[in-house]
């Protein structure tokens, strides 16, 4: 099969929005409260790794913990933005490895 030469490249993107405790067995391992609403919080672009990067960790007695994540790229700009013409603003998918220090993520709620 061959490989689609089609890929857009992003360097340095806007905005990285993340939604946090969006699956049962994730709030259950934290015992942190659920709300009838996401659980949104943003990251800088400086903390995005490539392929192969290495994850620098920078305090060892810290507890760090890793995490599969589905990205979704978003490659159209929209407001208010129906269900149905949702994916008409997605680019594409990936995946990512979200690297957190737990101790210091649960000094507050994200």
């Amino acid at each position: 099969m061959k490989e689609s030469t089609n890929r857009t490249l992003i360097t340095n993107p806007k905005n990285i929005i993340c939604i946090g405790l969006n699956y049962a067995d994730h709030i259950e391992e934290t015992s942190l409260a659920t709300h009838d609403f996401p659980e949104i919080f943003m990251k800088t672009s400086n903390a995005l790794a490539s392929h192969q990067d290495i994850v620098p960790i920078q305090d060892e007695n810290l507890h760090y913990d890793y995490e599969g994540e589905l990205v979704i790229v978003i490659g159209k700009a929209g407001k208010n933005i129906c269900r149905e013409q949702a994916r008409d603003h997605i680019l594409g998918y990936t995946i990512g490895n979200d690297v957190s220090a737990r101790s210091l993520q649960f000094r507050g709620s994200q």
